[in-house]
């Protein structure tokens, strides 16, 4: 297990206790190979960033995971005021479908979701030096990695209860966890398999209609019943917790899932591109389930061709991502969606893939 593997290992261990532990509980809990000296310094990096919280002295030093809570909020007052209303009862929020304008009025390289400032920050950090490289090539060097923590974190967000440890057995090792659902298991493989399409296929991928509907397949195959894997859904659907109701109509389904596709092929800014397919994929609703998966795979498309540090949605709290993703269903609001998505992206850069 390399270093960064290892990091992540406290991290994962870190984050499932109730309670704070002692340095030398949590070295118990991490097996014999890990070196006190190395993981206090861990330790004290993420006491420093805010990620973990230390209470006592000495030899009654505590360590505990930030929640969310205490976590310095990372939403500026347009995306919070957006929060507080998706949070509010569903019953005190106002009904509503399919915004057929809100695609329509997306002109690719003249509206920009990502502000300039972070698309431009992303750029800088993402970068590997190798953007003249085949596609995939960076994607290829991490590709262990990636795999991991793609499928980790995007499952995670679904409610899947694996431990990023758990998910690295399974990946690498096909070693399933005890006590845990069969559909936890199949949706993290699914993910490897939909990562690993993505990146042996980058040189030759196509953000096009047929592709999407391949993540789709890949991504939910076992997970819904077979006719509808890779196939556009011929029935209505609801979003929980959301007042959002999406299209029922399949030829009109399959119509804008082409338009998304065709407008995101003529973005030029890789990381709009990638914040756009997030986005639209997701709201469209296209399938009978699985479409914010695939929307995150779909949004690492335009990452892994230019070289780039790929989104793997580190340190997201499954509360906040569904709550930005209905105010995109409710409001149309990207804004929330936009902070987390580059609060992320940093941390996908400074933590894992250096």
């Amino acid at each position: 297990m390399i270093a960064k593997d290892r990091k992540m290992a406290v991290i994962s261990v870190l984050k499932k206790q109730a309670v704070p532990v002692t340095l030398g509980q949590l070295l118990s809990m991490l097996g014999s190979t890990f070196v006190e000296r190395t993981t206090r310094r861990w330790l004290n990096e993420m006491v420093n960033d805010g990620r973990v919280k230390k209470i006592g002295e000495k030899s009654g030093t505590r360590y505990q995971w930030a929640s969310s809570a205490t976590q310095p909020s990372f939403f500026d007052q347009r995306a919070f005021q957006s929060i507080e209303y998706v949070r509010q009862p569903i019953f005190q929020r106002t009904p509503v479908g399919y915004n057929f304008n809100w695609l329509e009025q997306y002109q690719p390289n003249r509206t920009f979701y990502l502000s300039s400032d972070h698309r431009e920050k992303m750029l800088q950090e993402g970068r590997r030096g190798i953007d003249k490289n085949p596609a995939g090539t960076y994607a290829r060097k991490i590709y262990n990695r990636l795999l991991i923590d793609l499928s980790y974190n995007s499952s995670r967000l679904e409610g899947n209860t694996y431990s990023w440890l758990d998910t690295e057995r399974l990946i690498l090792e096909g070693k399933s966890a005890e006590g845990k659902l069969d559909a936890e298991k199949i949706m993290i493989l699914n993910h490897k398999e939909a990562i690993r399409h993505l990146v042996e296929s980058a040189a030759k991928i196509t953000i096009d209609f047929n592709e999407i509907c391949t993540l789709h397949f890949l991504l939910a195959d076992g997970l819904v019943p077979q006719q509808y894997a890779g196939k556009i859904r011929d029935h209505g659907v609801r979003i929980g917790a959301s007042t959002y109701i999406p299209l029922e109509n399949k030829t009109e389904l399959e119509r804008r899932l082409k338009n998304i596709a065709e407008k995101a092929k003529q973005i030029q800014d890789p990381f709009e591109t990638s914040f756009f397919l997030l986005t639209h994929l997701a709201y469209l609703q296209a399938f009978i389930d699985v479409n914010k998966r695939s929307s995150r795979l779909g949004s690492n498309i335009p990452l892994i061709q230019h070289n780039l540090v790929p989104l793997s949605f580190n340190d997201v709290e499954k509360d906040d991502y569904n709550s930005a993703m209905i105010a995109i269903y409710e409001m149309n609001d990207v804004a929330p969606l936009a902070e987390l998505y580059y609060f992320s992206y940093l941390r996908s850069y400074g933590e894992n893939y250096d």
